[in-house]
C-alpha cells in the first residue's frame, strides 16, 4: 500500500477557509504468471479485489478523515513471469475544520491566526448621529466626528 497523491475542491466558503481533500492510495498485487496473456491469474484477481474490498472498504484511517473508498483498478505490467495490477482507494477529509469545532490545533493560516486573538469580553458602540440631528453650528451635513452616545454591551459566556 503506498499512498500516491491527493487532491483538493475549491474553497466551500468565502469568509471561511475550508476545502475537501481527498487522500488516494494504491494497492499493487505481484501474481505470477504460468502464460505471457495472463489468464492463469484472472480468476485470482478478482478474490483478491474482493478481499481487498473486506479488508479496506469503510476502514477510517484516523478520526479527521471518511472512510476509505473503492475507485477502481488497472493492470501495470504483464509479462512471461508476472502481473502486477493496482487497486486504487481514497478517503476524504475536511481541511480547516478549527474554526468551527474549537478542538485540536489550528489547520490553516487563517485559523492559527485566530486563535491568537483574545477572548472578546464585549462590545463598545460609539454613535456620531446623522441628520435630520444636524448641529446648526455645523456646515456640512452627516457625521460632524463628536460621538452623541456611548454604550457597552459586556460579553459572559
Amino acid at each position: 500500500m503506498i499512498a500516491v497523491g491527493d487532491s483538493a475542491d475549491e474553497p466551500q466558503a468565502q469568509n471561511v477557509y475550508t476545502q475537501t481533500v481527498r487522500d488516494v492510495i494504491d494497492v499493487c498485487v505481484v501474481l505470477p504468471t504460468d502464460d505471457e496473456r495472463g489468464q492463469s491469474v484472472a480468476d485470482v484477481l478478482h478474490d483478491v479485489r474482493a478481499q481487498l474490498w473486506r479488508a479496506l472498504v469503510g476502514f477510517e484511517p484516523d478520526d479527521e478523515s471518511g472512510p476509505l473508498l473503492y475507485d477502481g483498478g488497472q493492470l501495470l505490467l504483464l509479462d512471461r513471469d508476472r502481473m502486477v495490477y493496482r487497486y486504487r482507494f481514497y478517503a476524504d477529509f475536511q481541511l480547516g475544520r478549527w474554526e468551527q469545532t474549537g478542538e485540536g490545533k489550528p489547520q490553516t493560516w487563517q485559523e492559527w491566526q485566530l486563535a491568537g486573538l483574545p477572548a472578546l469580553e464585549g462590545i463598545d458602540t460609539r454613535f456620531d448621529f446623522l441628520n435630520p440631528l444636524k448641529d446648526p453650528n455645523v456646515t456640512a451635513s452627516g457625521p460632524d466626528g463628536r460621538v452623541e452616545f456611548t454604550t457597552r454591551e459586556d460579553l459572559n459566556p
